[in-house]
């Protein structure tokens, strides 16, 4: 008897050590998803309106793809820190009538929070691309092909996320039959 209360005692201690650790990680996740936004209106502000000024329609689309990669990455922080709270830390279950939680919020497994990461991820993987684009020297005609083949391979790996979903037959329904929208984090 004082065995199992030993036992009992010890993972209970464990479990709320634990939960400190994991809530430590989703306050750290949250405020570097709240830098990288900034960040991103920062670029925005400074190097966006310094080329509209200057009339340079490089640097601007430049500024504008390093300012969209600050705010994916920004979202990545997001979705990974709310989700690891929904998942480790929300001892909470909402009825339908009390919260109604985004779609992009529904997590219910690791899968879901790493299925959601892994599509913004693929976005940015995408506006990479199309930065390293901006400033990449054609050479030879061979060069040309194989930007081609990039931006047919990230086409064809959003395509793929977006079938893996379950999204092929474009009914954006989630589970409860609430339309979760035609963006990238349904």
């Amino acid at each position: 008897r004082a065995f199992n209360q030993a036992e009992y005692l010890f993972v209970s201690l464990s479990l709320f050590l634990s939960s400190g650790f994991v809530l430590l990680g989703v306050c750290a996740t949250l405020m570097l998803g709240s830098l990288l936004f900034t960040m991103g209106v920062k670029e925005v502000i400074f190097e966006g309106v310094m080329a509209w000024v200057h009339f340079n329609p490089v640097e601007l689309v430049t500024a504008a793809v390093g300012a969209l990669d600050r705010f994916l990455l920004g979202m990545v922080c997001l979705v990974f820190g709310l989700g690891s709270f929904e998942l480790f830390l929300s001892r909470t279950k909402f009825n339908q009538g009390d919260l109604q939680k985004p779609a992009w919020l529904r997590i219910s497994s690791i899968d879901d929070l790493e299925h959601r990461v892994g599509q913004i991820i693929v976005a940015i993987m995408v506006v990479n691309l199309l930065e390293m684009s901006l400033h990449m020297s054609y050479n030879a005609p061979l060069d040309l092909v194989w930007a081609a083949l990039a931006a047919v391979m990230s086409a064809g790996a959003l395509a793929l996320l977006h079938y893996a979903a379950g999204h092929g037959d474009h009914n954006h329904k989630d589970k409860g039959g609430h339309d979760s929208g035609a963006g990238l984090l349904h």
